[in-house]
């Protein structure tokens, strides 16, 4: 109940390939200050989570990402990777290479999402 929405972002913003076609991202206090700060790199213990929604506002899965200790995965900035369908079921966690992929493109330490 405490977490804050994605600065500049609400409920169900569109989304793309591979999340949702809607979206709702979440972030802790941490990665909230870090983003309105303008730092090109989130702190350890930065979480994102993000809701992703078919285009009928259906829940199919919950994303995160959870910057870890130093050390944890050095070569992808110690980010811990999780993706959580629906129904409960973690279909990866850890050091998921296709988020990885994708997120190593970002000039903003893995980062996706622009910012306002």
């Amino acid at each position: 109940d405490n977490w804050s929405f994605w600065p500049g972002k609400g409920e169900l913003y569109q989304g793309q390939e591979p999340h949702g076609a809607l979206l709702t991202t979440y972030v802790n206090e941490l990665t909230r200050d870090a983003l309105t700060n303008k730092s090109d790199k989130m702190p350890q213990g930065a979480v994102i989570v993000k809701e992703n929604y078919s285009p009928d506002k259906e829940l199919a899965a919950a994303t995160v990402m959870y910057k870890a200790e130093g050390g944890y995965n050095p070569n992808h900035n110690d980010w811990f990777w999780m993706k959580r369908l629906a129904d409960g079921t973690v279909e990866a966690s850890g050091r998921v290479d296709s988020c990885q992929a994708c997120h190593r493109s970002s000039e903003r330490d893995y980062l996706m999402t622009p910012l306002p």
